[in-house]
């Protein structure tokens, strides 16, 4: 957790490459094998586990047609939406993992304009730091956050807030789909 605050995530698997490689230098030099092979053993798995996976998430809209209350039948995660409802889509994810929330236009992907707003925290285990996770951006908005805690096995429910512009005009106001994310 220290060497977190410390170190740029990305960076932590070379750093402890070179704790490794310093620690077998040392073994050699010093030939306490023991102390060395413990120490070894040690660094390798969290060397191992430090690395993150980058998961995005489209949510495709039908720009043109979007309508409430009905959200589901103009927007989809790219699902075969009759074997998985937007409500059942899953990311799985791990801890130190990132998502990332995107939005695209089904109808008119070149003009057209999906704003992801906001992940909201609904139900279930927490798994980002804060409930929510606000879009970034000034057009063509997303969202984004690290996962940083939660069993395996957790599944929690999160809340996307989206706008859609059609044709430069802002529809409706503000879409709301639930899906979900599972901690493996």
């Amino acid at each position: 957790l220290l060497l977190y605050k410390v170190f740029d995530l990305d960076q932590l698997p070379l750093f402890f490459a070179y704790l490794l490689e310093l620690n077998l230098t040392i073994m050699i030099l010093t030939k306490t094998k023991f102390i060395g092979a413990i120490c070894g053993a040690l660094l390798i798995p969290l060397a191992l586990t430090s690395q993150s996976t980058t998961h995005t998430v489209t949510l495709f809209v039908n720009t043109a047609d979007i309508s409430k209350p009905d959200v589901d039948a103009f927007a989809n995660f790219g699902q075969d939406t009759s074997l998985t409802t937007n409500a059942e889509f899953t990311t799985s994810a791990s801890i130190g993992d990132h998502i990332i929330w995107r939005g695209e236009s089904s109808s008119d992907p070149e003009n057209d304009i999906v704003n992801i707003e906001l992940i909201r925290y609904k139900r279930g285990p927490r798994v980002f730091t804060d409930d929510d996770q606000t879009g970034i951006g000034e057009s063509r908005k997303l969202a984004q956050g690290r996962v940083s805690r939660g069993n395996p096995g957790d599944v929690s429910e999160y809340a996307v807030h989206f706008t859609v512009f059609n044709n430069g005009q802002q529809r409706n106001g503000m879409f709301i789909i639930d899906p979900k994310i599972k901690i493996e």
